[in-house]
């Protein structure tokens, strides 16, 4: 980052020079359930990273229903960047990855399938970091 010679200096600026590292700051949730019920993966959640770029935690909630698999994986402006995460057990099971290659304005988002029949149910879809930062949340 480069600033002119007597301009200067926004909060802006340096916001965005500063990365993100992947800690236990809860930055922005999206905590409502959601269920999906097809086999093909589908945006459940979506979240939008205002300032800095980096490496942030990202954690939601997974629970297959119905005895069949549930499927979810973070997407990164419409595409998998995450590992395919699953559950079969019927209870709320807490997934967690931490994610590098993020930018500013970049959407995060959480996908969902299932296998056949069935429901995928999905709730608090949370991204954290090591230092404070403004997430918008697009859907819950």
């Amino acid at each position: 980052m480069t600033i002119a010679t007597g301009q200067p200096i926004l909060a802006s600026d340096i916001n965005a020079a500063i990365t993100a590292a992947a800690g236990d700051i809860l930055l922005q949730s999206a905590d409502t359930q959601r269920t999906h019920d097809t086999t093909t993966y589908t945006k459940i959640k979506e979240m939008q990273l205002a300032f800095r770029g980096g490496i942030y935690r990202i954690k939601f909630d997974l629970k297959g229903g119905g005895g069949v698999p549930s499927y979810g994986r973070i997407y990164r402006n419409g595409g998998a960047v995450g590992t395919e995460q699953s559950d079969s057990t019927g209870s709320y099971v807490n997934k967690s990855e931490d994610i590098s290659g993020w930018a500013s304005g970049d959407l995060v988002q959480l996908y969902a399938k299932i296998t056949s029949g069935g429901l995928a149910y999905v709730q608090n879809f949370r991204i954290y970091a090591t230092i404070p930062d403004i997430t918008t949340v697009n859907t819950d």
